[in-house]
């Protein structure tokens, strides 16, 4: 597997997404068509680096390992609800990125059932049947996860799927 080269312009684009002003400008623009929805005040740095178990291979676990580029917890308003945003800088074009979005994604979601779970088995309150099957209760809720790509390149014109 031949490594990837990061160059200065990567991790100056990482750094500027990073900041909390430029983040939610980036979302806002994206999302809600320029309103300011997200303020930077709403934003908290979540941990990039996803590790999830995926079985086992010849009597060893399998560990799948991936690192968002950015990844902020957003409180919507003074409401309760709260969304996982995330963003990825793409200097090159990239034809599976839908998948790759799609696998932090679903990395985030596996990781908020499994902590779900394991506070609701803690609990010991779970009924039988689905709850018991699932871990979950009916009434909980996953975070929404949103993952937009910013992409920077200068090669060429993003031809990849949207």
């Amino acid at each position: 597997m031949k490594g990837i080269v990061l160059t200065a312009m990567d991790d100056e684009i990482y750094e500027v997404l990073s900041d909390n002003e430029i983040f939610a400008d980036l979302f806002n623009g994206a999302l809600f068509g320029g309103n300011q929805i997200i303020r930077p005040d709403m934003l908290e740095q979540e941990n990039e680096k996803k590790v999830m178990r995926v079985g086992k291979e010849g009597g060893r676990r399998v560990i799948l390992r991936r690192i968002r580029d950015v990844q902020k917890l957003s409180g919507l308003r003074e409401s309760c609800l709260a969304v996982v945003l995330a963003a990825e800088g793409q200097r090159n074009v990239h034809y599976a990125m839908p998948v790759r979005c799609m696998l932090y994604d679903a990395m985030d979601y596996t990781r908020q059932v499994e902590r779900m779970v394991k506070k609701r088995r803690e609990e010991g309150k779970l009924e039988k049947g689905a709850e018991y099957l699932s871990g979950m209760k009916r009434e909980d809720r996953l975070l929404p996860v949103i993952t937009i790509v910013f992409y920077y390149g200068e090669e060429q014109s993003w031809d990849g799927p949207l």
